[in-house]
């Protein structure tokens, strides 16, 4: 039951390992090219916000529709304070849904700071890349 996922990081990632999403939910990544956060920032830009407004729509028409938001972090800094840094992405983004009508108990958030990456964090663009935050939707 969605309840019980809801209720434990652990329930949400063994979920997601398992099954991938359903209903034909999957991951959707927000990523450099769509929300773009700074370095060492978590605030999102206006300019950005057309992919949390898709996902804030997806969301709006299903109302048994949940979603995690897991956020990342380039690898500058120590790993402790990516973390956090991480989880404060994620949690500007929830926090954008739920001030625009999203119920917050539809919305998990981790951070999981520099894991993870998808581009090299040798180069700008790749760091770049790597300040990003995914959705995963579940129901």
């Amino acid at each position: 039951k969605a309840e019980d996922l809801l209720a434990s990081d652990a329930a949400i990632d063994r979920f997601v390992e398992q099954v991938g999403g359903s209903g034909g939910y999957g991951r959707v990544v927000m990523s450099a090219n769509d929300v773009h956060f700074a370095f060492d920032s978590d605030v999102i830009h206006e300019s950005q916000k057309r992919v949390a407004n898709v996902v804030l729509r997806d969301l709006a028409d299903d109302s048994d529709l949940k979603v995690r938001i897991d956020g990342y972090t380039c690898s500058i800094g120590p790993e402790d304070y990516n973390v956090g840094l991480s989880q404060r992405r994620a949690n500007a983004v929830k926090n954008y849904l739920v001030d625009n009508g999203i119920s917050s108990s539809r919305i998990v958030t981790k951070g999981h700071g520099e894991a993870d990456p998808v581009a090299d964090n040798n180069t700008r663009d790749g760091r770049a890349q790597n300040r990003r935050v995914e959705f995963t939707f579940f129901k």
